[in-house]
């Protein structure tokens, strides 16, 4: 997944590569926090197709946490409007409520039928 900045590439978003050598998995969703929170501005929230999130700083380009918080691909995330916690759905079929300063999650909320 690579950003862009009025169509010139500014950060290629890659994990760390696996220590084991298998496939890094692919970005499936990002999200940023509202203006209006007291979150970094550069701090962009990506799902990755393993069912991971990392929390990426976007002037240096590096992974700053990693929440691994579902079993299938992240589908959607958005933040809360202070910007202190952030969403995830994804194909497992559950939501998952995340606290952005502990890096932690917090609930995770079932019995949905299909993917989120």
């Amino acid at each position: 997944m690579t950003l862009l900045l009025q169509g010139e590439p500014l950060h290629a978003l890659t994990p760390p590569p696996k220590a084991d050598g298998g496939v890094l998995p692919e970005g499936t969703c990002l999200a940023r926090p509202p203006i209006e929170s007291n979150s970094s501005s550069s701090l962009l929230v990506a799902g990755y197709s393993d069912g991971s999130i990392r929390f990426w700083d976007l002037h240096k380009g590096t992974v700053q946490a990693k929440l691994v918080g579902h079993r299938k691909a992240i589908t959607a995330l958005t933040f809360s409007a202070d910007g202190a916690h952030v969403a995830s759905g994804s194909k497992d079929t559950d939501i998952v409520v995340g606290d952005v300063a502990d890096e932690t999650g917090r609930y995770r909320l079932k019995g949905h039928r299909d993917q989120v």
